[in-house]
């Protein structure tokens, strides 16, 4: 059973509509969720909340990655200005919707935090519609204007077939999140974040159905060394006054034995979006303990190659990866707890 559109909502769309029509749709249908998602943080009711919130994060992360991976390379070569503005309007979105998600996470969502996120989603629209949407209808051409349909289409029914599903928290205090990468002074630096967190939302009865995701506060971030890590805060690397978070967002899991899946996704880390697997492993039907079955384990591993975000450690002494390899390990002990319906 998917997800019930609520009144007002309108019917799916076809992908034999204009781009400039599918766009303006988006906004208006992210608009319903608005007053969906602002109507459950008044009213106090935190399942409903967060199953409106998943979906309008799910169309709206679609909406983004659409004009970004389709619309925005060709409007760039007419309007370089407008397309960088508009951009940075999306990383400033992408960033500010990530927040809110943690505060969710932690059940202090304020229901003035989200009106405030939509004025400034309102103020984007009517932007895009003036300076993007319009150059669509003239300018884009038809491959790509056919690209952009079948995307906005296919994020619209992702929102609205979106299953009902167990929903698990990540247990902070009881998981770790480790890393490790090659130096050829020190052979190894090793670290971890100690403030991270995210949602499982999970099919038992088909777990290729199941999504996650995760953030992690990257100012959190401990080696052993308070002068390196606060080179790593710094600009020159992870910059966390500007990018304060990462967050990683499944999209498709394969299952590869009874217990182990490979998990693939989408890292955002310092402004920068690439592909990442996750190797994910079942330790155990239920913590040590946990006889209700309300808890599970889960060992996770993965690696990211830190040049393709950004992250350079020394411009100079990067050349050729001399000192640090580029190759982050990751490793993480994550034990979830299910939330009630």
């Amino acid at each position: 059973m998917g997800l019930q559109i609520r009144e007002g909502d309108t019917a799916p769309r076809t992908a034999g509509s204009s781009v400039a029509a599918l766009l303006r749709e988006d906004h208006e249908r992210l608009e319903r969720w608005f007053r969906s998602i602002v109507a459950d943080a008044d009213s106090g009711d935190q399942d409903s909340l967060r199953k409106s919130w998943r979906a309008f994060e799910t169309e709206l992360g679609g909406h983004l990655d659409t004009e970004e991976v389709h619309i925005f390379p060709p409007f760039a070569k007419d309007h370089p200005t407008e397309a960088r503005a508009l951009l940075g309007e999306h990383l400033e979105i992408r960033s500010k919707l990530l927040a809110l998600g943690i505060e969710l996470d932690l059940h202090c969502l304020r229901a003035e935090r989200i009106q405030s996120f939509v004025d400034e989603l309102r103020t984007h629209a009517r932007r895009e519609d003036q300076l993007l949407y319009r150059w669509t209808e003239d300018r884009l051409g038809d491959a790509q204007a056919q690209k952009v349909r079948e995307a906005l289409v296919a994020a619209e029914e992702a929102a609205r077939t979106m299953p009902v599903q167990d929903e698990w928290h990540i247990d902070a205090n009881r998981s770790s999140l480790d890393f490790s990468l090659r130096h050829i002074v020190v052979h190894q630096i090793t670290g971890r974040f100690t403030r991270w967190g995210g949602t499982l939302w999970m099919d038992g009865a088909d777990w290729t159905r199941s999504k996650v995701t995760i953030w992690v506060d990257l100012s959190s971030i401990d080696t052993g060394d308070h002068e390196r890590d606060e080179q790593v805060r710094s600009p020159e690397f992870f910059n966390v006054k500007q990018f304060p978070k990462a967050r990683f967002v499944s999209r498709q899991v394969r299952m590869s034995g009874s217990q182990t899946a490979l998990v693939h996704g989408r890292l955002r880390l310092r402004g920068v979006a690439h592909d990442v697997d996750l190797q994910v492993v079942a330790i155990d039907d239920s913590a040590p303990g946990d006889r209700s079955g309300e808890h599970r384990i889960f060992e996770v591993t993965g690696s990211i190659n830190r040049q393709e975000f950004g992250l350079h450690w020394n411009q100079d002494l990067d050349r050729g990866g001399i000192v640090v390899g580029d190759q982050i390990a990751l490793h993480g002990r994550v034990e979830l707890k299910r939330m009630k319906r």
